[in-house]
């Protein structure tokens, strides 16, 4: 995950943000760990250029986002909780950022929590006798030997499916997006009950192709775009300050 701190050198905000940074860091568990931009500086890339003073980009994204960035030397306005208008970003702001990016990646955690259950329900559940033999030489080689009794295989798959909710449910704490997680419970109900109860191939089909389907819709990254009005009248005071500095 990638931190970054953009400011200029004469701004009465920038310690502030800097220390909210650092409380939102110790609230997330995360290591501190950013990378700081000034934007007088000849090294500063041309995207941190556009943004205000101070502003936090995880991930390359706005923490208050922000969709579009005025690139004029001055400082930023940022909305609380409460709606009123502070020079630095909250810490609830910063948290939200770090955790969203934190869970979001799709290599990094949330796919490879879901592998476990959709490996495991591909396996068969041993109701065809004349494939035990070469089910159980199989699994002997891969050391998984004991699976093939058949009292494992159940318990096996519904840890690993309690795995893959586990994992849906921390990423919907942090979106606020619950459809990954009410779907992955459909999936595991239906792969469960299609396999072992109905042995029903279309409802364990359908349940595999579910869990699929919530586990790449938990790993994409929600939009974030839609602001709510607290942020809006925050846009709107610091356009009306940019006009004001450009008239002046």
């Amino acid at each position: 995950m990638k931190v970054e701190f953009i400011y200029d050198p004469d701004c009465p905000n920038v310690a502030e943000a800097r220390a909210q940074l650092l409380r939102a860091f110790a609230e997330t568990g995360i290591t501190p760990r950013w990378i700081e931009w000034s934007r007088d500086s000849a090294e500063v890339p041309a995207y941190a250029r556009g943004f205000g003073s101070p502003t936090l980009l995880v991930n390359g994204h706005d923490v208050a986002e922000q969709t579009s960035a005025h690139g004029n030397a001055c400082c930023r306005l940022y909305a609380d909780p409460s709606g009123a208008l502070r020079g630095a970003p909250s810490v609830e702001q910063i948290v939200t950022a770090l955790q969203a990016h934190r869970l979001a990646g799709p290599t990094q955690r949330q796919l490879p929590l879901a592998l476990p259950a959709l490996l495991v329900s591909l396996l068969p559940n041993l109701t065809c006798p004349a494939c035990w033999p070469a089910y159980g030489a199989v699994l002997g080689a891969l050391g998984l030997g004991f699976v093939s009794t058949g009292v494992w295989l159940l318990p096996l798959t519904i840890i690993s499916l309690l795995v893959a909710l586990w994992g849906f449910a921390a990423a919907a704490i942090a979106r606020r997006g619950y459809g990954p997680l009410v779907i992955g419970i459909a999936a595991a109900f239906a792969l469960v009950i299609g396999k072992f109860f109905l042995n029903s191939n279309t409802l364990w089909i359908a349940g595999l192709a579910l869990l699929i389907f919530a586990s790449f819709w938990n790993a994409r990254r929600r939009d974030r775009n839609r602001a709510c009005a607290a942020c809006a009248r925050a846009e709107s005071h610091e356009n009306q300050l940019h006009q004001n500095l450009e008239r002046g």
